[in-house]
């Protein structure tokens, strides 16, 4: 995660406090422990003894308001203070005053040493987190005690606990939201340790973001005093997770992609750390702030619930993330707040960003049996990616989808039709059943036989990817033996009646295609025909079969249309 710290603040006095309070009264505010001279040692910036208690106040004396800005992280905001803004009563004896922080065990560090009262009476001192020996403190809970003097006497002292805590996000998983239609879609890599058909599905419960688990030396949050842990980036292979050394799936240390049904609002679960470094030691890390209440807020979600302990912070999104079929990375922004007296939340400085990568569907896959079976049949990462780049965010409407599928097979995909003898290349008939297509979808991937195919690779390619991403689409033979009017097949440059060479090329034994409605509507992926009201002849009006009518697609593919048909329809497995 990346570390910003937050933008140089105006004066102290257009900052929100915790502690707004009048202190006018003889006795008022909070008396300290520690009632020395300031010229005494304490005092200096160096640890000392905790005097005895002072008598009462005399009238007059005290803070007509007191404000304390409570909590800051040193690493999430460098250079990051606490601080007291003071009014002093009207009427007060004081001539003088300082600022000192309570450590504990005695210990005391100043902030503010012994000084006139300035005119007007508004005092102010600021914290750095660091104890006397210039170094960071430890996340915890201190005292700073504001303290009005005259002469050697002290009159009045008003105290407040302040806070030095780390903040920062040890994980974050994206959820489905709980309201109607918000669908999350399992991703699968297919190659998992660069090992074929190795095949794993990002487990459910798996957070899409995490820091890895710490190493010798580590916190949860901090690599080293005052150092935070360096953050994953979006994870780019496709085809694999993050493994370990002997292949295995890691749990933690990634940002890997989520996906979802366009329109689905999402949750974020964020899961603080628990532990920070203080020196060389592992510490806890302050949070729940004793006594203040946190919160996790980030642009475009709902605020969390106060933090709890052992209990995950959780934003809802206010849109969805993933409004159409598209890639779209998300910068979420994490800030935290602190609740003041007053009943409204105000800003810790800094904030932790998180990067990840969330796809959007047209729902979930429909690939294999139709019913997201699992192991090869849910979502590969790899064909989201590519369909997103298709789609680019234009439609979430599963025909419009569709029709981009068959579009980026024919146009974008790099494929060249076989003009030599039709055969296909990642495609098979199991024991020649035209209704038992194989596809090995992970070889295709690769291109691991060259870029030469048929249409049945393409019917394979376009149903496959058009139903990972949640369309419903079979293939069907079309049969058989016909001439060909005009078409331009993949990768051929002209329109021709003889993809095979005149004259003697000029028909299909066969063809497949693809349809959602047992051919009323069919996209083609291997093939541009003539749309024109002449295909049997020059010249030719170029028409990606990209959801048309599938009496008028035979019509325009062959002069023999009304002799032939679809005749086997069904769905392609993934070897």
């Amino acid at each position: 995660m990346t570390l910003r710290p937050p933008s140089p603040a105006a004066s102290l006095l257009a900052l929100p406090w915790l502690v707004l309070a009048a202190c006018t009264a003889p006795g008022s505010g909070t008396v300290g422990d520690d009632d020395a001279d300031p010229s005494g040692g304490d005092d200096d910036g160096h640890a000392g003894e905790v005097a005895p208690s002072p008598p009462p106040q005399p009238p007059g004396a005290g803070f007509a308001e007191v404000r304390v800005d409570p909590v800051a992280d040193p690493v999430l905001s460098p250079g990051a203070t606490v601080g007291v803004l003071a009014a002093v009563a009207q009427g007060s004896r004081a001539d003088a005053w300082d600022a000192r922080i309570l450590l504990g065990d005695g210990a005391s560090v100043a902030i503010s040493p012994r000084a006139p009262l300035p005119p007007g009476g508004i005092v102010e001192a600021r914290w750095d987190l660091a104890g006397p020996d210039g170094e960071p403190v430890a996340p915890g809970t201190y005292t700073l005690e504001t303290r009005l003097w005259r002469g050697a006497e002290r009159v009045a002292s008003w105290s407040a606990q302040v806070r030095s805590v780390r903040l920062g996000p040890v994980s974050v998983a994206l959820r489905a939201a709980g309201d109607g239609g918000a669908m999350e879609v399992p991703l699968l890599y297919h190659r998992t340790g660069g090992v074929r058909r190795n095949y794993y599905t990002i487990p459910e419960e798996q957070a899409e973001w995490s820091l890895p688990a710490p190493g010798p030396g580590e916190s949860d949050l901090d690599a080293a005093p005052g150092q935070p842990r360096t953050a994953p980036e979006p994870w780019t292979d496709l085809e694999s997770p993050p493994v370990d050394g002997d292949g295995v799936p890691l749990a933690t240390g990634a940002s890997l992609p989520a996906a979802f049904v366009a329109g689905s609002r999402v949750v974020a679960e964020v899961v603080l750390g628990a532990t920070a470094l203080h020196g060389e030691e592992v510490v806890p890390a302050g949070v729940p702030a004793d006594g203040l209440p946190l919160r996790v807020v980030a642009t475009g979600f709902s605020p969390s619930e106060p933090v709890g302990e052992g209990s995950p912070a959780v934003l809802e999104s206010l849109a969805s993330p993933a409004p159409l079929v598209g890639r779209y990375p998300q910068d979420l922004a994490l800030r935290f707040e602190w609740l003041g007296e007053d009943g409204t939340w105000h800003p810790v400085p800094g904030q932790a960003e998180v990067a990840l990568v969330v796809y959007g569907t047209a729902g979930p896959s429909t690939a294999g049996d139709g019913a997201a079976a699992p192991g090869p049949y849910d979502a590969w990462v790899q064909v989201v990616d590519e369909v997103a780049g298709w789609v680019g965010g234009a439609t979430a409407d599963p025909t419009e989808v569709a029709a981009l599928v068959q579009r980026g097979v024919l146009y974008d995909s790099g494929l060249v039709y076989d003009t030599r003898s039709g055969a296909s290349s990642y495609t098979s008939y199991s024991g020649g059943d035209w209704e038992r297509s194989r596809f090995d979808l992970g070889d295709y991937l690769r291109r691991a036989d060259g870029e030469v195919v048929n249409c049945s690779d393409c019917a394979s390619i376009v149903a496959t990817y058009a139903n990972m991403m949640g369309c419903d689409l079979e293939y069907l033979i079309v049969g058989w033996d016909f001439d060909l009017n005009f078409i331009r097949a993949v990768g051929v440059e002209d329109f021709t009646e003889f993809p095979f060479g005149a004259p003697y090329g000029g028909g299909f034994s066969y063809h497949a295609v693809t349809s959602p409605d047992s051919g009323g509507t069919i996209y083609d992926g291997t093939l541009a025909i003539d749309g024109d009201a002449d295909p049997m002849s020059a010249p030719s009006v170029e028409t990606p079969p990209d959801g048309v009518d599938g009496e008028w697609y035979l019509w325009a593919l062959s002069s023999e249309w009304d002799s032939i048909g679809y005749v086997y329809e069904a769905r392609t497995s993934i070897d």
